[in-house]
């Protein structure tokens, strides 16, 4: 029973306060927030009152979902509008970028200036959307790094440009079944006209070899299971970057396949065991060591997850890069195998990514964690050298490798080799696998541990070479052309020594191609820079008396320029040839460092000679049988076709492709039509205007150090870069 009257319970709610509340307003200002607005325009009476501005969202008596619809659409516009702003900003030069920031800070409308950006890029490419310019960066990259000759490539481009090639939309070819795989122009071609799905379009650029000796061109595409990983390994816990097994097993392939194969940076069955057991610390794998390894894989892998910028090739496995560097940090300088080999493969990966000044700083201290770290006492079981004694010994002589090859690349004289390794460590002659996945389906068996004591070999050679060409004081001209004659038959030698399965043969697996590239390159570097310094010397400066005490004695040629420069060009034709047979044969979807060294040392070398009359000199019996290009221009054009082929990839080569298109300007050199079509069309493409300003590089200007003697000192390419940014090309 209830103790308040009826009475009573009606006349409350008769006196309700909701009766009495003043009804609300379906639209109020912003000042007031519908509190106390009574709706009035143009100004309500509370802020009529207060005196105070007066703004309403909504129209007068429109409904307020209609106004918030409305405010969202206004709102998606403007965020479209600076998406489309921030893009097409993207794809401008830095002179311009500048400009425009400099008209947002005064206050500039963003429209009118969208508007301005898009009249500003006259290009078919950079004017349409991001995917689609994604798709086409793929295409035209995947040219430059495939199988094809300039013609060829000319041809395409050509083709391209005018609009042959797309008789059906651009989004109706799924050009992502291009990534990872090994094109020609003519494959490219019929996949852009044709209807019928890329897998279903036979390519010819893929090979299928059971040895070094013996090819076969395959006929179909090569499917799915090119992507299949030598063995899948846990992304967790050696990297926090990415927890894809798929993607981390096959970025170790790639590196094992590849950039393992000739350097060697780590022990590839040791090392994989570790990695799947995934139970670290390990002595022989670590995840400063995983990420290196990922970092290094990514310059040649085209994985959506592996670009840190879509569409951007040297943006390229950034991300383990940057977390490689923080691993490195935490170490705070500790000395173990891990660490040593992670320091050596991030200075070359650093360096391929134009940051040789980092990369040489790494080197630095990766020198001197390899003096700090003991040498493991080879306990042998049956004369073979225990787990960590074999990555011990192997790690300290690859520590050589890199350094020996960024000296004599960057003109510098490389650190002492370290006399705790002896000649070469003791390996048993065993056969080792090698596969060109996921590239192709090539496949070899090679002698490792035989092609790791020749390498070893070499590497004393050539670090005698930058002892002697790049060390200070060395100015007298009869001890210097001895001892680089003396150094020269060792060379030949040593080449000529290989045991058949070594010896360069177009068939051989790609990796073993690098081997007789860093021969030539030492070669050249020798025959160039002996020339250069000969050109220097003063008339005054002629030999005298000179004793007779070294096995190779020195004629009166060999005190004339013209000599060691017409070796130095022969042998850079020689060089070419190697290059072109390498391409036609891999391409070049593999950023291996001494195609990339080769291809720029002839480059040079042959822009310095050019151009000169074709043909040959008599053949010296010192340059091998190898066969050459004939013609300077027919060399020139192969060494830079590869070169732009690998600026495609990588920071480093497009910063010299750059760098050897300046200095043909300034030498009033006039390159052949056919080479200058490449940078031309590709540039828009694949380069920004301004990607030099982001090398941090000390690699010389071997076509100008050659006129100053050989000394490269103020003929870096960053500082010729930032010095020649007006020159234009």
């Amino acid at each position: 029973m209830s103790l308040i009257p009826a009475a009573s319970g009606s006349r409350g709610r008769s006196s309700s306060p909701s009766d009495q509340r003043r009804p609300l307003m379906a639209v109020a200002c912003d000042e007031c927030r519908r509190r106390k607005c009574d709706g009035a325009h143009p100004v309500c009476s509370m802020c009529s009152t207060h005196r105070r501005g007066c703004h309403y969202d909504a129209e007068r008596r429109e409904p307020r979902q209609k106004a918030l619809k409305r405010k969202h659409g206004q709102l998606e516009a403007s965020h479209h509008e600076l998406s489309d702003f921030v893009t097409c900003l993207a794809k401008q030069d830095n002179d311009t970028v500048l400009d425009v920031m400099r008209k947002v800070r005064t206050g500039a409308d963003i429209s009118d200036l969208l508007q301005s950006l898009r009249g500003h890029t006259p290009s078919r490419v950079t004017s349409t959307n991001s995917e689609r310019r994604e798709k086409q960066v793929l295409l035209l990259s995947n040219l430059m790094q495939g199988t094809d000759a300039l013609p060829q490539i000319v041809h395409f481009l050509d083709a391209f440009a005018n609009d042959v090639l797309w008789p059906r939309r651009v989004d109706e070819v799924d050009l992502d079944l291009l990534r990872n795989r090994l094109f020609n122009a003519r494959t490219l071609g019929r996949i852009l006209v044709s209807s019928a799905p890329i897998h279903q379009i036979s390519s010819p650029s893929t090979l299928h070899t059971s040895s070094p000796r013996q090819s076969a061109r395959q006929t179909q595409l090569p499917n799915e299971s090119l992507d299949t990983p030598l063995v899948m390994l846990p992304a967790a816990p050696w990297t926090r970057t990415t927890e894809d097994d798929l993607l981390v097993s096959r970025l170790v392939t790639i590196f094992l396949n590849y950039q393992n194969a000739y350097w060697r940076y780590l022990e590839a069955d040791l090392f994989l065991q570790a990695m799947k057991l995934a139970q670290p610390p390990s002595d022989l794998c670590s995840p400063l060591l995983v990420n290196a390894v990922l970092a290094m894989a990514s310059l040649s892998a085209e994985y959506r997850d592996v670009f840190f910028e879509p569409g951007d090739y040297t943006s390229r496995g950034r991300q383990f890069h940057e977390e490689a560097l923080r691993l490195w940090l935490l170490e705070e300088g500790r000395a173990s195998v891990p660490n040593l080999q992670a320091l050596v493969i991030l200075s070359m990966e650093a360096s391929l990514r134009g940051k040789d000044k980092l990369g040489m700083s790494l080197l630095a201290v990766a020198m001197q964690v390899n003096k700090d770290l003991p040498y493991v006492p080879p306990s042998r079981a049956g004369g073979v050298l225990s787990a960590l004694a074999r990555t011990r010994a192997c790690a300290g002589w690859t520590a050589h490798f890199v350094d020996v090859t960024c000296s004599m690349g960057l003109m510098r004289a490389s650190s002492p080799i370290d006399r705790r390794l002896g000649m070469v460590p003791f390996m048993p002659d065993s056969l080792f696998i090698w596969s060109a996945r996921p590239f192709g389906f090539a496949s070899a068996r090679y002698r490792g541990n035989v092609l790791f004591r020749e390498r070893c070999m070499l590497t004393r050679l050539t670090h005698d070479i930058n002892q002697l060409l790049f060390t200070e004081g060395r100015d007298d001209m009869c001890s210097l052309i001895q001892a680089a004659l003396n150094l020269r038959e060792r060379l030949y030698d040593w080449y000529e020594g290989l045991t058949a399965d070594l010896k360069y043969d177009t068939r051989l697996p790609g990796f073993l191609h690098e081997m007789h590239c860093e021969y030539f390159c030492a070669r050249i570097t020798l025959a160039s820079n002996l020339g250069a310094r000969l050109k220097s010397q003063n008339s005054s400066s002629e030999p005298r008396s000179r004793e007779r005490h070294n096995p190779v004695e020195a004629d009166a040629e060999h005190f004339q320029e013209a000599y060691w420069t017409s070796e130095a060009a022969d042998l850079a034709l020689k060089a070419a040839k190697l290059l072109e047979n390498y391409r036609s044969v891999y391409g070049l979807k593999v950023v291996q460092p001494f195609i990339f060294q080769t291809a720029t040392t002839a480059s040079f070398i042959l822009l310095n000679h050019f151009p000169t009359k074709d043909g040959r000199r008599s053949p010296d019996h010192r340059l091998h049988s190898i066969e050459a290009i004939e013609e300077t221009t027919s060399g020139l054009e192969e060494s830079f076709r590869c070169l732009l082929g690998i600026a495609t990839q990588i920071s480093i080569a497009r910063g010299l492709s750059l760098m050897l298109l300046k200095t043909a300007k300034l030498m009033k050199v006039k390159l052949p039509d056919s080479l200058m079509r490449l940078p031309e069309t590709v540039a828009e493409i694949a380069w920004g205007t301004g990607n030099h300003r982001s090398l941090s590089s000390s690699y010389p200007n071997y076509a100008l150090a050659a006129a100053r003697g050989g000394r490269s000192e103020g003929l870096t390419m960053e500082e010729l870069l930032n010095k020649w940014s007006n020159m234009s090309i």
